[in-house]
């Protein structure tokens, strides 16, 4: 049962970054691509240094983590251009997930898979619609 909802959570970080409005540093679509893939680096590192998740929980505290810091690290970042709705959507899609993960992070134990199954359908529109925008944006590299 933990591979499958590891692999549906995995599926569902498809990519990682949040935030809405319009403070911050506004970027080109290059800069923000380099910007986006070197927060999931950062963010990849993050989720392997909590270690080998050995239950559900400890799995989904690694993810959160690695989201944190991706968020983190391009919340102040607007497009410009062509690229600027995309971006948007980019992040809006990201923190959406997020806040998806940490409330499953506060459900705990038993609940935490019924919890899981419950949202699956709507994590799966998240993670696409944000694998959409990145494909737009040609941001690769971000698990």
């Amino acid at each position: 049962m933990h591979r499958k909802v590891a692999a549906a959570l995995v599926a569902v970080l498809a990519l990682g970054i949040a935030s809405c409005g319009e403070s911050g540093r506004t970027l080109t679509r290059a800069e923000l691509v380099r910007q986006v893939e070197a927060a999931c680096r950062e963010g990849q590192l993050a989720t392997q240094q909590q270690g080998r998740a050995r239950s559900t929980a400890g799995f989904l505290t690694a993810v959160v983590a690695g989201q944190r810091v991706i968020v983190a690290r391009i919340k102040d970042f607007n497009g410009s251009g062509e690229a600027k709705s995309d971006f948007a959507a980019f992040k809006q899609g990201v923190q959406q997930r997020l806040a998806l993960f940490q409330r499953f992070q506060s459900t705990g134990g038993a609940g935490l898979q019924r919890a899981i199954a419950q949202v699956q359908a709507e994590a799966e529109a998240i993670t696409r619609r944000v694998h959409d925008a990145a494909t737009r944006l040609g941001i690769e590299g971000c698990v």
